[in-house]
C-alpha cells in the first residue's frame, strides 16, 4: 500500500464501505423470510450478484471514466430486470419555489435516448409516467435526493419489497459514488486554479505583495492587511527558526500561509518569502470528507461481516472489528503480515487464500467464493467472500475482501430441500398408501359381484369394510395435519374415566394383538384421579398411535407395556406421565431425530417393510403440546423403544363408588403369567379383597384343599386347552354351587365361548385386566350391586309416523341414508339440490319435521338453500331443524352452516349411531 495517498485509500475504503451497506442490506433482506422457498432466493441472488458487478464497476471508477462505468453499471441492472429504460433523477428547485426531478443518468435498451433534460413536478408525493413500471425515491440524511425509474413500454410488472429494497440499496452506491467523484473534482479543480497571494517581507518589515497569475482576482494590500499581525509574527519566527506554516481565521474565512527566509550571496538572511492561501473551501471539503469516513470507518466497525484490505505482498493493510473479534487478533498485530503469520492459518488454509488472491490479483476482476473459516477455537462457518482488485491510475495496487457469515442461510436452503424432499416421498407414499385399501375395495367389489356364494360375498363385504375403514385412517390423519398446519386444531374437554379409557383403547388393537400373539400389560398408577378433565378422544389417538407403531414395529410372541404414572397435582391441574415400552426392532437416533416432523417417516424408500401415513406421531406431538406436555423416545437399535409423554389435565368430579362390599371376599388367580398373578395381589389389597393364586392345575388344586373355600375363580384360557378345560371341571364340583368361575383370555370369545361354558365358565374377561373389570365382574357374579347391563338400542319402528326431507345430489350417498334407517319405519323423502328442496319445503312446509341438508350441490348449495327456508314467510321455517350433513368438516366450515341457520353438523362419512341420536333428539324430543 506505499504507493497509494491516504486521501485516495479513505476514498477507496468509503468506496468498499458503500458497497458492504449493499451487501449487509441483502442479508437483511434474505434473512427477513426464513420459511422462503429455493425460488425464491435464487431469484434474490441473481438480482444481488447484479448489483454486486455493478458495484466492483463503481469501485474501479476513476474521475475521468467515472459517467461511462456509471452506464454500464446502470445496463446490467436493467437487463437483469428486464427493463427496456434506467432512469436516475435529482431533486431540484426552480425559482418558482416548487420541486422537481431532474433527469441526469439515463440508460435505453435500444440505445435511443428521449431526451436530455426532462422535468416532472410532484407535490407531496412520487411522480410517475404512463410507462414507469417502478419509481423508488431516495433519501439522504433524511431528505429527499431524487428517484430511481425503472420503465418498461410493452409489459406490466410487479416486484417483492425485496426485490426493490435491493435495488434501493444499489442507488444508495451510486449516490454515494457520485458524491465522492464530485468531491474529488472539486479538490482537483482547487489544485489546477490558485487563488492565493505571494508576498514578500524585509528586514525593516516592509510587506510586498506580488501581482501574480490572481491580481485580477485579488486586492493584495486588502487581503494581506487582514491577517498582516500573524504574518508579522511568523516573519520573525522564521528568521530564527526557519521555514513556517499556520493558518488564520479571519471574517469567517480561513487562510494557510507559507514562508521560508530569503538569503543574499553570503548567506544571510535578508527577509523572508511567504504565500497566503484562502483555503476556507478546502479545509470544509476536507471536514466534509473527515466526517463521512469516519461515519464509514464507524459501519466497518459494527457490521458482522468481515472487512479487509491487502497490497501486492497480499500483507494485511486494513481490517474492521469483527475480524479482530472472530479471529482474536489485533488490527495493529495483523497489518503487514500475511494469512499464514497474522491469521495463524494451517499452511494448507493459507494456500487456499493465496490461490484466490492471486487469481484477483493477476486477473483483476470480482472473485465470489464459497469457503469455510475457522478460528482458533475451531469454531467452523461457511462464508460468501467478494474479492476485488483495487485501482490507482488504472494500476492495481491490492486488493478489498468482503466475506459474509451465510451458514444460517446454507442451513436454511438445506432445510427448504430436505422439506421439499421430505414432502415428495411423502407424497409418493401416501399415493401407495392410498391406493392400497382403494384396490382392495375394487378388487373385492369385482370378486363379489360376480360370485354365486353368499359366504363368498360375505368375505368381500367384510374385506371392503376394513379396506374403508384403513382408507378413513389415513384421510383422518392428512385432515389432521392440514388442521394443524393452519392452526385450525383444536381441542374438546370433557369429563372422562381414565380408566375406561384406556380399556376402550386396548379394545381396539386387542385383534391386532392375538393375531401376532403379542403380550399387553397395563400398570395404572393408583394415585391418578379415577375422572379427569381434558379431550379423551384425542387423548385415546395417542395412546392408540404409539401402541399401533408398538405393535407393528414388535414381532410376534414379544412384550407390550403401557405404563401411567402420577407425577403431581397443582391448583387442580395434575400432570400424568404415560408410556408405551415394546421389545420391537428399535429406533435410530438418525430417525429419531425426524419422528416427530411433520412428512416424514421412519422408512421413506419403496422397500420399506412398514406401511402407514407416518403422520401419526407428528399430529401426536401437537395433541400432546397443546395438552401442555411433551413426547419424546429412548430406543435403541435392537433394543425396543420406549415412547414417554406428559400431559397437564384437569382433576374431574366423577362418580363416587362404595368398593367396601367387597371386603374379605375370598378370589383365587390361576395363571402361568407372573406378572398377572402379582397384578392381582395388587388389585385385591386395593379393594380389600383375600386373594390366592396358583400358576398349574396342581398347585389350584392343592390350594382348594388347604385354603377355605373361594368366592371366585379367575382362570387363564392359555394354560392350555385340555388343562384349562379339565381344572374348571374339577373347580365346579370342589367348589360351593355360589362360586363362580371366570374365564380370561385374549382371544375372541367364539374361538372358545362353546368349550368353555360346557366345561362351567360363568363369565369371560378380556386381557390385559383392568381393576375396575374385575371388581365389577365380582360384583355382577355375587349378585353384590345393582347389574347395569348395556343393551343395543332397538331401533324397528323407531320412527314410524314422522317424515323428513333429504337433500343430497349423489344418488349413492341418499341410498345409504335411506338403508340405513329402512328399519325405523322413517319416510324420506329426497331432494337432488338446493332448489330443489327450497321448492319442496315451500309446497309442503307442514310435511317434514326435519331436514337434512349436504352443503356441496348443484344449483344451489347446501347454505344458500338454508337461507332461502329461513327467510320464508312460513312460520314453520323457522323452526324446523336443519342438520348438515356434508363431508366438510372443519370447524369453519361447522361455524359457516351454524351461522346459514343450520341446527347442527354430521360429518361424512357417517355415523349411523350419530344419525340415529339426531333424530331422537328433533324427532321424539329425547335429550
Amino acid at each position: 500500500m506505499g504507493n497509494i495517498s491516504g486521501k485516495d485509500m479513505w476514498i477507496l475504503i468509503g468506496s468498499i464501505v458503500l458497497f458492504i451497506i449493499t451487501v449487509v442490506q441483502f442479508v437483511f433482506i434474505l434473512h427477513k423470510n426464513r420459511n422462503s422457498r429455493t425460488a425464491g432466493i435464487n431469484r434474490q441472488n441473481s438480482l444481488i450478484n447484479a448489483v454486486n458487478h455493478a458495484a466492483a464497476l463503481l469501485l474501479e471508477s476513476k474521475t475521468e471514466d467515472f459517467s461511462g462505468l456509471l452506464l454500464r453499471s446502470m445496463e446490467i441492472i436493467g437487463k437483469l430486470m428486464g427493463v427496456d429504460r434506467v432512469f436516475i433523477w435529482q431533486s431540484v428547485r426552480n425559482d418558482d419555489a416548487k420541486s422537481y426531478s431532474k433527469q441526469i443518468y439515463q440508460w435505453t435498451d435500444d440505445g435511443v435516448e428521449t431526451s436530455n433534460l426532462m422535468e416532472f413536478s410532484y407535490q407531496g408525493g412520487f411522480f410517475k409516467t404512463q410507462e414507469s413500471v417502478l419509481n423508488i425515491p431516495m433519501f439522504v440524511s433524511d431528505e429527499l435526493w431524487g428517484h430511481l425509474s425503472f420503465d418498461d413500454r410493452n409489459n406490466e410488472r410487479v416486484f417483492s419489497e425485496e426485490d426493490i429494497n435491493i435495488l434501493r440499496s444499489w442507488g444508495l452506491l451510486v449516490i454515494s459514488t457520485m458524491q465522492r467523484v464530485n468531491t474529488a473534482r472539486n479538490l482537483q479543480s482547487i489544485s489546477a486554479n490558485y487563488k492565493g497571494s505571494i508576498w514578500s517581507a524585509d528586514n525593516k518589515g516592509v510587506i510586498t505583495p506580488f501581482r501574480g497569475q490572481n491580481a485580477a482576482q485579488t486586492e493584495s494590500e486588502n487581503f494581506l492587511a487582514g491577517i498582516r499581525f500573524d504574518i508579522v509574527e511568523y516573519v520573525e519566527k522564521t528568521k530564527l527558526e526557519g521555514p513556517q506554516d499556520w493558518t488564520s481565521e479571519v471574517n469567517g474565512k480561513i487562510f494557510r500561509s507559507y514562508t521560508a527566509p530569503m538569503y543574499d550571496n553570503n548567506g544571510s538572511i535578508v527577509g523572508v518569502f511567504g504565500s497566503t492561501d484562502d483555503v476556507t473551501e478546502t479545509v470544509m471539503l476536507q471536514q466534509d470528507l473527515e466526517f463521512q469516513t469516519s461515519t464509514l470507518m464507524t459501519i466497518l466497525d459494527s457490521i458482522p461481516d468481515f472487512v479487509y484490505c491487502k497490497d501486492l505482498n497480499l500483507n494485511y493493510t486494513k481490517c474492521n472489528k469483527s475480524i479482530e473479534k472472530f479471529f482474536g487478533v489485533l488490527q495493529e498485530d495483523l497489518i503487514g503480515k500475511n494469512d499464514a503469520d497474522g491469521m495463524g492459518m494451517t499452511q494448507e488454509r493459507a494456500a487456499q487464500c493465496l490461490e484466490t488472491d492471486l487469481k484477483v490479483i493477476n486477473e483483476g476482476r470480482l472473485l465470489v467464493i464459497e469457503e469455510e473459516v475457522s478460528n482458533i477455537e475451531e469454531t467452523k462457518i461457511i462464508c460468501e467472500t467478494i474479492k476485488v482488485p483495487l485501482f490507482k491510475n488504472g494500476v492495481i495496487i491490492g486488493l478489498a475482501g468482503i466475506s459474509r457469515d451465510v451458514t444460517k442461510r446454507k442451513l436454511q436452503e438445506n432445510e427448504v430441500r430436505a422439506a421439499n424432499h421430505a414432502k415428495s416421498a411423502f407424497l409418493a407414499n401416501m399415493s401407495h398408501e392410498i391406493r392400497t385399501p382403494m384396490n382392495a375395495i375394487i378388487g373385492m367389489t369385482a370378486i363379489g359381484k360376480s360370485s354365486e356364494d353368499s359366504n363368498r360375498k360375505d368375505y368381500c363385504f367384510t374385506k371392503i369394510e376394513e379396506a374403508s375403514k384403513h382408507m378413513l385412517g389415513i384421510i383422518n390423519d392428512i385432515l389432521d395435519m392440514s388442521k394443524i398446519e393452519a392452526n385450525k386444531f383444536e381441542l374438546s374437554p370433557t369429563e372422562f374415566n381414565f380408566e375406561k379409557l384406556l380399556q376402550r383403547v386396548v379394545s381396539v388393537i386387542s385383534l391386532r394383538l392375538d393375531e401376532r400373539q403379542q403380550k399387553l400389560t397395563i400398570y395404572i398408577d393408583r394415585d391418578i384421579p379415577k375422572y379427569l378433565i381434558g379431550d379423551d378422544q384425542r387423548l385415546a389417538q395417542v395412546i392408540t398411535n404409539l401402541l399401533g407403531n408398538a405393535i407393528k414395529f414388535t414381532p410376534e410372541k414379544g412384550f407390550i407395556r403401557i405404563g401411567t404414572h402420577f407425577m403431581g397435582i397443582d391448583n387442580g391441574i395434575c400432570t400424568v406421565q404415560i408410556t408405551v415400552t415394546d421389545t420391537g426392532i428399535g429406533i435410530s437416533p438418525e430417525q429419531q431425530a425426524r419422528l416427530f416432523q411433520s412428512f416424514n417417516q421412519a422408512e421413506t424408500t419403496t422397500t420399506r417393510k412398514f406401511g402407514g401415513t407416518g403422520l401419526g406421531l407428528s399430529i401426536s406431538k401437537s395433541i400432546i403440546e397443546m395438552m401442555g406436555g411433551k413426547i419424546w423416545i429412548e430406543s435403541e437399535i435392537g433394543a425396543g423403544s420406549k415412547f414417554a409423554f406428559t400431559i397437564k389435565v384437569k382433576q374431574g368430579v366423577g362418580e363416587k363408588k362404595n368398593t367396601g362390599h367387597l371386603n374379605n371376599i375370598r378370589i383365587l388367580s390361576v395363571d402361568n403369567d407372573s406378572y398377572v398373578l402379582s397384578h392381582f395381589e395388587i388389585i385385591a389389597k386395593e379393594f380389600g379383597l383375600i386373594c390366592d393364586t396358583a400358576e398349574n392345575y396342581i398347585d389350584t388344586l392343592q390350594m382348594i384343599k388347604k385354603n377355605e373355600p373361594y368366592d371366585v375363580c379367575f382362570v387363564n384360557w392359555k394354560l392350555s386347552s385340555v388343562e384349562v378345560i379339565k381344572l374348571v371341571k374339577e373347580l365346579k364340583t370342589k367348589m360351593p354351587d355360589t362360586a363362580m368361575v371366570l374365564m380370561i383370555s385374549v382371544a375372541e370369545w367364539n374361538a372358545v365361548e362353546s368349550e368353555a361354558k360346557k366345561a362351567g365358565v360363568d363369565k369371560f374377561i378380556s386381557k390385559p385386566l383392568f381393576p375396575s373389570v374385575i371388581a365389577e365382574s365380582i360384583t355382577e357374579c355375587l349378585n353384590l350391586g345393582e347389574k347395569v347391563e348395556e343393551k343395543q338400542p332397538d331401533i324397528n319402528n323407531l320412527f314410524a309416523g314422522h317424515n323428513i326431507l333429504l337433500a343430497e345430489d349423489v344418488e349413492i350417498n341418499r341410498e345409504i341414508v335411506i338403508a340405513l334407517l329402512e328399519p325405523t319405519m322413517l319416510e324420506i323423502d329426497c331432494a337432488e339440490n338446493g332448489v330443489e328442496a327450497v321448492r319442496m319445503f315451500k309446497n309442503e312446509p307442514e310435511k317434514y319435521e326435519m331436514i337434512f341438508m349436504d352443503v356441496q350441490m348443484p344449483e344451489m348449495d347446501g347454505l344458500e338453500a338454508t337461507r332461502r327456508i329461513r327467510a320464508l314467510d312460513i312460520p314453520i321455517a323457522k323452526t324446523v331443524p336443519i342438520i348438515a350433513m356434508t363431508a366438510n368438516v372443519f370447524r369453519e366450515d361447522v361455524e359457516k352452516c351454524l351461522k346459514a341457520g343450520m341446527n347442527e353438523h354430521i360429518g361424512k362419512p357417517l355415523n349411523f349411531e350419530e344419525v340415529v341420536d339426531k333424530l331422537r333428539i328433533y324427532l321424539l324430543g329425547n335429550l
